[in-house]
């Protein structure tokens, strides 16, 4: 059965197919969307994931727009999952930058944490954020399989899961290789 936040998305993917989608593509409308969220006011957030920024909508109408393709603060790279806090403060799961960057209510970057890796800090295509009641920040790592929380600083609190090995299993199995030789799968994305 799908998940709640899978029917959601696909729901909004046909509004805003419908809605946000003219017969007549220009380069200016709407992307796939990635992600969603609600600020404090109402306003709804989107990534919208193939044109690298962020769209902040009122209804049907666009208020903001920021973000372009691009590595530096302010820009993103495939941008997925985000999250809004108790301030109204936006946070991007910026996937192909392998980090989070976090705006003010109105587009302008304050922060940016993590780097591509898998320790401590460090990320592997982030899809996903959530914020929870304290402020803290949970991180879905797509390619790194664990769930990573960090503090409202950025600093990473600490991550379960780690890469499963389903599909090793598999070629284990094909191959005829001993599967104990593998450790057993924690999260499979």
């Amino acid at each position: 059965m799908p998940s709640r936040n899978s029917l959601t998305e696909s729901m909004l993917c046909i509004s805003f197919e419908s809605e946000f989608r003219f017969s007549n593509e220009e380069l200016d409308q709407l992307s796939p969307p990635s992600g969603f969220s609600f600020t404090p006011q109402g306003h709804f957030i989107l990534s919208d994931d193939f044109n690298h920024r962020i769209q902040i909508y009122d209804g049907d109408q666009l208020i903001k727009s920021f973000g372009q393709k691009g590595k530096e603060n302010g820009q993103f790279y495939y941008p997925k999952g985000i999250a809004v806090d108790v301030n109204g403060s936006i946070y991007v799961a910026d996937s192909w930058n392998h980090r989070i960057q976090k705006f003010d209510s109105q587009g302008n970057h304050q922060k940016t944490f993590g780097s591509c890796g898998e320790g401590k800090n460090q990320l592997n295509e982030p899809y996903d954020i959530i914020i929870d009641s304290s402020g803290n920040i949970l991180v879905v790592e797509r390619y790194n399989h664990r769930l990573q929380w960090f503090s409202p600083e950025g600093e990473s609190l600490g991550w379960i899961g780690q890469r499963g090995t389903v599909l090793e299993e598999r070629l284990a199995y094909f191959y005829e290789t001993s599967a104990s030789l593998l450790s057993t799968p924690v999260f499979e994305f």
